[in-house]
């Protein structure tokens, strides 16, 4: 109603852009191809940017004569730079048309350059006490609460402000979009909007395996996963603390040969209403899955949990941020939680896909407008493992196998910080 162009149209302006650029690492050599047929690439100019860190370090411009369905090169050397390094390429207008001002946005592509940043983590032991309903984890102002009866985290305090305002639990479910009409049925009869997750054993004082690390012991966990009265698979999570206050969770999941792939897989949690402002290191600003990021690109975005919800007129998933480095939920003061991708041993990948909405999967899947919708006041946290892709089969093919998740073995891991004091760089942490 408000007339502001849909994501949907955004992605499609990126489909459909006059050009394409290729980059060579080696060589820095940049060429773009025309796609038009009739008209030359004259009323474009190009700008540039490399970025390290989500933060620019070299910009320049440079203009090509390139004839209809032709080509032309120029030369952007590659920066030997650590961290992530990209090369960020924007066409615009040169002077006004019929349908655009000068300096109109004709469409971007980006390169990634480098990527050397990994977590380096190091794990801590804590003062830790154990009774008969809980398993309390304390290291300064610090403390961390898993509950015996249900084998997940329920408490994490900063002193005595809570980060979390409800249990750290696995989640499998996601709000259907009008493209998972067909198998959304196969879902919601393989129970997968109501899984049940089953505790096997808690095992305290378990010793990590990894070579060359001396590792104080963490708590292991093991559930199993009941979805419409029937197992799905099989889910062990690792629990340990780290210097700087690091909560780090490594979970295994073992699926059974019982659904054809999953909608998500990753851990939710809600976290108080206060911790409004969002920001990131990973594909934005808009929403961005699998196959739905041509409008997107990587770098720092800022952002609020309530400007992140694509308003879709039928409720269903969305805000998704695929390929996240770290991400931020703070207060207007600067301090909240903050996670961040894998455990430092390498096996885990280095990213995750973030949703943080005021809005739950579950009212999302019930509510049939989005003007019925009410927030709520708490934020939904949602890390993902993936997102399975979000393209086709509403009146087309089904997903491509690469962007379901298929895979019947999983490995995820993340860390969670309380941020203590404004300013804090997420980047000090590689």
């Amino acid at each position: 109603p408000d007339r502001r162009p849909h994501i949907g149209l955004l992605e499609l302006k990126e489909a459909y852009k006059p050009f394409k650029i290729t980059y060579n690492h080696s060589s820095g050599s940049l060429t773009v191809k025309s796609y038009r047929h009739f008209t030359s690439l004259d009323d474009i100019d190009f700008v540039y940017t490399i970025e390290k860190n989500g933060r620019v370090i070299r910009t320049g411009s440079f203009y090509l004569h390139i004839r209809p369905e032709g080509e032309a090169s120029t030369v952007i050397p590659m920066p030997k730079e650590d961290g992530f390094v990209t090369l960020n390429v924007i066409a615009r207008q040169r002077f006004a048309s019929a349908w655009a001002e000068a300096g109109y946005e004709v469409g971007r592509q980006q390169f990634n350059l480098a990527d050397t940043l990994a977590s380096v983590v190091k794990f801590r032991a804590a003062d830790t006490v154990s009774d008969e309903k809980t398993i309390t984890a304390r290291m300064g102002s610090l403390t961390v609460v898993i509950d015996k009866e249900i084998g997940f985290i329920t408490e994490i305090r900063d002193g005595k402000k809570p980060l979390i305002t409800s249990p750290i639990i696995p989640t499998v479910w996601r709000a259907p979009t009008d493209n998972d009409r067909a198998v959304r049925q196969e879902w919601e009869a393989a129970g997968l909007d109501k899984p049940e997750f089953r505790l096997i054993s808690i095992t305290e004082g378990m010793k990590h395996s990894y070579p060359n690390e001396d590792m104080p012991p963490f708590i292991q966990i093991n559930h199993e996963i009941i979805t419409a009265g029937k197992p799905l698979g099989n889910l062990t999570v690792n629990y340990s603390l780290g210097e700087g206050a690091d909560i780090i969770v490594e979970a295994w999941l073992e699926l059974l040969d019982r659904v054809e792939f999953l909608p998500r897989f990753g851990f939710r949690t809600t976290v108080p209403g206060e911790y409004e402002q969002m920001s990131y290191f990973g594909y934005g600003p808009h929403e961005a899955y699998e196959d739905k990021r041509l409008s997107s690109y990587i770098t720092t975005h800022t952002t609020t949990v309530t400007a992140n919800h694509e308003p879709y007129l039928r409720p269903q998933e969305n805000g998704a941020h695929y390929g996240c480095k770290w991400a931020e939920l703070l207060n207007d003061g600067g301090t909240g939680l903050a996670v961040f991708a894998g455990a430092g041993h390498g096996w885990d990948g280095d990213y995750f896909s973030l949703s943080a909405s005021h809005f739950t999967p579950e009212q999302l899947t019930a509510t049939n407008y989005n003007w019925e919708l009410v927030p709520n006041e708490d934020t939904t946290l949602i890390i993902d493992y993936r997102n399975s892709a979000v393209g086709s089969n509403s009146c087309g093919p089904r997903l491509r196998k690469k962007v379901q998740i298929c895979e019947k073995e999983i490995c995820l891991s993340f860390r969670l910080r309380a941020v203590t004091f404004s300013g804090f760089d997420p980047f000090l942490e590689y």
